[in-house]
Formats: structure tokens, C-alpha cells, sequence
């Protein structure tokens, strides 16, 4: 459910635009193999919202709970959203038909997808999940791989990882993704 062209953010800018949910910044560092930063990485970010929906099941034309977002030049990078919620996978079509024909639950636990595309580097997507999310045992696209699990830690009111504050409870989860070179 990846659209191109989503919107450019700032480093902490709210992708949410007002959708409901539990604030969460998504955080870290970029780096490559030697453990060196990379700055200028563009992270491509998109999530589901709160009833399972990406914006290209939507008959919407504004950009939804996804962005653009361009590490610091020490790697660092910050993503403002709203904490996903799991949810299940159309089971009309062949694909129902299919997953109603085996024993595998049809829902998705509670994720976030990154694209990250730097010259010179070998593209990365994946998604973080939820640590602690109903169906990371049983996800029906078999998605879920333990390195990718990531702590939604609560927080109180106050300072943020972007350098803000914020007044009400948010989350923070802290991930640091790892790049390859081309050709090595």
C-alpha cells in the first residue's frame, strides 16, 4: 500500500494531520555496515489507520499518515505519528478464499513501513511492529521477524525526541537501521 509522492516533513513533524490515536515518535539513527551516520537518508514512512485502512484504499486525494522524512547529517531521524493498531486483511477474493482455507488468523499486528533510499546504498522497506501487539505470533503475511520488534515505551507529558514537549501521554520507540553499500 506504498503511494509515491508523499509529502516532505521536518525532522519530528506530525504525518498524523489529526487523526485520533496515541501520539508516537519513531527514532533513532541511520547508519551503514562500519557503524558510521548517514545523513541525508530519505525515510519513506506509512502506516495504517485506526480501522485498518491505508490512504490508497481511500477515496481520499490528501496525503494520509504518511510522509517523507530526511535524516540529520549524525544519522539521526524522528518521526511524528499516531501509534498503529492491528488490524485484518480483506478476506473477499482469492486471498480470503485462500486464508479461510487454512488455520491462519487473517490479521496484521500493529506496524509502521519504512522505505529508505540513499544513493549508493541498497534500499531498504521493512516495517516495526509493536512490541507486545496481539498477532506478532500469528501474522498473516508472515511479516514478522524478532529484530523488528520494537518497545512502544511510554511517556508522560513533556519533552519530546524532536526537541519539543507535548501535553499529554505520547510513546517512543527508539530504532536504528543499518544500511548495506552497493556492491559490497
Amino acid at each position: 500500500f506504498h503511494i509515491d509522492g508523499s509529502p516532505p516533513l521536518a525532522f519530528g513533524a506530525d504525518m498524523s494531520d489529526g487523526v485520533a490515536g496515541t501520539p508516537l515518535f519513531v527514532h533513532g539513527t541511520v547508519r551503514d555496515l562500519s557503524g558510521a551516520p548517514v545523513g541525508g537518508a530519505l525515510l519513506d514512512v506509512w502506516q495504517a489507520d485506526g480501522d485498518g485502512m491505508y490512504e490508497a484504499q481511500l477515496p481520499v486525494d490528501e496525503a494520509r499518515l504518511r510522509a517523507k522524512y530526511t535524516t540529520r547529517e549524525d544519522g539521526s531521524y524522528c518521526v511524528r505519528t499516531v501509534a498503529p493498531l492491528g488490524y485484518a486483511i480483506p478476506m473477499d477474493g482469492p486471498v480470503g478464499e485462500l486464508v479461510g482455507a487454512t488455520e491462519i488468523s487473517h490479521f496484521r499486528p500493529a506496524h509502521v513501513h519504512f522505505l529508505l533510499d540513499v544513493p549508493g546504498y541498497e534500499p531498504l522497506v521493512t516495517h516495526l511492529f509493536q512490541e507486545g501487539a496481539e498477532y506478532l505470533d500469528s501474522d498473516v503475511v508472515f511479516g514478522t521477524k524478532e529484530e523488528l520488534v520494537v518497545a512502544f515505551e511510554p511517556r508522560e507529558p513533556g519533552p519530546t525526541p524532536d526537541g519539543g514537549a507535548i501535553d499529554g501521554p505520547w510513546l517512543s520507540a527508539e530504532y536504528d537501521f543499518v544500511l548495506q553499500r552497493r556492491g559490497t
